[in-house]
């Protein structure tokens, strides 16, 4: 399980019978973290902050697999980039939530007013 919330610390917690139990905190940026979701095979996870940090996690590695960022970090609107792409993509409105497709290939961005695939 993952908990986020008004801080940027992310908390990996595990099941043991009916209760849950810290196995890990990871320091992000920043910023607060309020949206994320883990991919259908529980490995993959990513969250998304309330100025349009986005970050992906391998569940074994405390440091983010993939990092999308806002061209004026700090702000609530810009544009961000895939580490592997040169062009930018607007973001239009704050990040609401977020979604791993079935088979993990894409991640759906929601915003305040559209849904951005990626």
């Amino acid at each position: 399980m993952l908990a986020i919330g008004d801080s940027n610390e992310l908390y990996l917690l595990e099941r043991r019978g009916s209760s849950f139990f810290r196995t890990n905190t990871i320091y992000a940026f920043e910023s607060s973290y309020f949206a994320c979701d883990w991919n259908q095979k529980s490995n993959n996870f990513a969250v998304g902050s309330q100025d349009g940090h986005i970050l992906a996690y391998d569940i074994r590695y405390t440091k983010p697999i993939s990092t999308m960022y806002t061209v004026n970090a700090g702000s609530t609107y810009g544009a961000y980039s895939l580490p592997e792409n040169s062009p930018f993509i607007d973001i239009p409105s704050k990040i609401c939530g977020m979604q791993f497709s079935h088979d993990s290939s894409s991640l759906f961005i929601g915003l305040l007013q559209v849904i951005k695939n990626h």
